[in-house]
């Protein structure tokens, strides 16, 4: 966790040069897409904070900035990296019913 003393520097930092993403987004299967470390490198892995308990992990971001809609939007599936592709490749079905599930809630 962050002390009151390590947020507060990180605050005073430059951080805007450090943080792409600000605010929580929700995966609905962090098992998945956040890891203390995955085995592999990729440009869609970014450092994140995990609110609920102020550790540093690294998680899958499937996203792209669109200049025109000047908003983060989702990256198609081949436009993910190999390696983060073959990765969700092997929690397909899991994913599948999340989204299943989360499609039943509507």
């Amino acid at each position: 966790m962050f002390s009151s003393q390590d947020l507060k520097a990180i605050l005073e930092s430059d951080y805007k040069k450090q943080v792409l993403v600000k605010t929580g987004f929700q995966t609905s299967a962090d098992k998945i897409f956040i890891k203390d470390k995955f085995s592999f490198n990729s440009a869609d892995l970014i450092k994140a904070v995990k609110p609920s308990t102020g550790k540093i992990k690294e998680c899958i971001f499937p996203y792209r900035f669109d200049q025109e809609k000047n908003k983060f939007v989702l990256k198609e599936f081949s436009e993910l990296d190999e390696n983060v592709q073959k990765y969700l490749l092997g929690f397909k079905n899991q994913l599948e019913r999340r989204s299943l599930e989360h499609d039943k809630t509507k």
